[in-house]
C-alpha cells in the first residue's frame, strides 16, 4: 500500500517560492505576522460588530469564491459585537475564509456562524469540502504543515496564524467536522468586554442551526 507522506516545511517553502512574486511577498507577509505574534507586541484594543469585519472579508475575496461557485453566508446573531484587535480579526477571519474556499469543494458552501453569550461570541467557520483525517485534524494549527491529500497551493500557515490570533485573544482554536459531517469546522471565541478573558469554547459539537442567513 502506497502512503503519501506531507511535505517537510522546506519544500512547502521551495515550492511556494517558486511562484509568482505576489505569492513569495504573501509568505513573507505571513512569517512576518507569526513573528509579530511570537512576540506578543500591544493590540489596539476596540469594540466592534463581527460581522462587519466577515462582511469585508467576503467582499474582498467574492471573486475567489465565485471562480469555485461557493456560497458564502452569514447566519446567527450579526448584531454580536466583541472586544479586540480589528486588524488581528480580519486577519484570523480573512486566513479562515481563504483556507475554506481554497480547499472547499466547487459548487459547495462556507458557512460563517455567530453565537452570542453573556461572556463571549462565539465564531464557527464550516465548509462542506473533502476535509482531513482526524490524524491531520490534530496537526493542522502546525506551522508548515498541510494534508497529504492538499490539492490547492497554501504555505501550511493560515491555520497557525490563527491558532496565534486566537491565543492572543485569549481564546482557542477548536476543530471539528464541517457541514453535513463534510469538510473542516473552526470554532473561535472573543470577549465582549475587557473584564471578560480566557474565554474557552467548550461547547462539544457543533449543534443545528436554525438561523436565517444575514444577507451578504
Amino acid at each position: 500500500m502506497l502512503v503519501t507522506m506531507p511535505e517537510s516545511p522546506v519544500t512547502i517553502i521551495r515550492n511556494y517560492w517558486s511562484r509568482s512574486p505576489g505569492i513569495r511577498t504573501h509568505l513573507v507577509e505571513q512569517l512576518l505576522l507569526l513573528a509579530r505574534l511570537d512576540e506578543e507586541a500591544a493590540m489596539k484594543m476596540s469594540r466592534f460588530a463581527l460581522r462587519d469585519v466577515i462582511a469585508e472579508a467576503i467582499a474582498f475575496r467574492r471573486h475567489l469564491a465565485s471562480d469555485k461557485s461557493i456560497s458564502v453566508t452569514i447566519t446567527g446573531d450579526g448584531r454580536a459585537e466583541v472586544y479586540a484587535d480589528r486588524g488581528l480579526l480580519r486577519v484570523l477571519v480573512d486566513n479562515l475564509l481563504d483556507n475554506a474556499i481554497k480547499y472547499g469543494k466547487t459548487e459547495g458552501t462556507v458557512e460563517f456562524h455567530l453565537r452570542l453569550d453573556a461572556r463571549s461570541v462565539r465564531l464557527l467557520v464550516r465548509d462542506d469540502g473533502p476535509g482531513v483525517s482526524p490524524e491531520e485534524m490534530s496537526r493542522l494549527a502546525d506551522r508548515f504543515f498541510r494534508s497529504a491529500s492538499a490539492t490547492a497551493s497554501g504555505s501550511g500557515l493560515g491555520l497557525s496564524i490563527v491558532s496565534r490570533i486566537a491565543a492572543r485573544c485569549g481564546s482557542e482554536m477548536r476543530l471539528e467536522t464541517g457541514l453535513n459531517g463534510q469538510g473542516l469546522g473552526v470554532r473561535v471565541a472573543f470577549p465582549v468586554d475587557p473584564s471578560s478573558s480566557n474565554i474557552s469554547d467548550s461547547s462539544g459539537g457543533s449543534g443545528s442551526h436554525n438561523s436565517r442567513p444575514v444577507p451578504t
